[in-house]
């Protein structure tokens, strides 16, 4: 059984992300919940940790541990052991081509494909949940150009976080290059994929969850 809830972009400080946080831990039937955060996109920083503890300790979780997949000295072993511990995986944003690099070079990208099969809960923010899709939207080329990176492939499709912002919609031209269906995020909201279906999840009634397939010549459709 196969859980993920990829959110557009989220922080660990306010209530207008809570929602999606209590959705990833509803989506967990471990009580007493074990929490990995992976923040490769960040360049391996996890200043923001202690934040996203209080999120989910609220909400019951009681373990947690950071994986730091830059660490050179860690084993492939070692990564499956610390992937597979958790009951729910939270990877935080930053830069999406960065962390794809690292987790292809380390095994991490296959470890996680396991991790979903096992029905270990995968979710993140920005970079964070657009790994999980086919290819994900992002501004992490030279001078902050916008480019397509391929992720992880178990979502169908593109993903564009931050969608609310005019500045990340500039994917509705780009994506119609793309032989895939776009699918865009605003901030406080995340797409849900549990056994292949599609939901979504709104912190704040403003926000939305966009389509902009192939079929409909690419023309934005508000889904969720």
């Amino acid at each position: 059984m196969g859980r993920i809830v990829a959110s557009g972009g989220i922080s660990f400080n306010d209530e207008e992300g809570l929602k999606v946080f209590e959705k990833i831990v509803e989506l967990c039937p471990a009580e007493n919940a074990k929490v990995l955060y992976i923040p490769t996109a960040g360049h391996d920083n996890y200043d923001d940790f202690d934040e996203l503890k209080r999120q989910f300790s609220d909400l019951g979780c009681k373990e947690y541990d950071v994986l730091l997949l830059t660490d050179e000295n860690l084993t492939y072993a070692d990564i499956e052991k610390t992937i597979m511990w958790a009951d729910v995986i939270f990877v935080g944003g930053g830069n999406l081509k960065f962390l794809m690099d690292v987790w292809n070079k380390t095994g991490a990208t296959e470890i996680l494909r396991k991790a979903y099969e096992k029905g270990i809960v995968l979710s993140g923010s920005s970079s964070g949940g657009m790994c999980w899709f086919e290819r994900g939207y992002d501004d992490c080329g030279e001078n902050n150009e916008f480019m397509f990176i391929d992720c992880l492939g178990i979502i169908p499709g593109c993903n564009c976080p931050h969608y609310n912002s005019e500045y990340w919609q500039r994917f509705d031209e780009a994506v119609s290059e793309q032989d895939l269906d776009g699918i865009a995020v605003d901030n406080d909201a995340a797409v849900v994929f549990v056994d292949g279906e599609m939901s979504g999840v709104l912190g704040v009634p403003e926000r939305g969850i966009y389509k902009l397939s192939k079929e409909n010549n690419y023309k934005r459709e508000k889904i969720f």
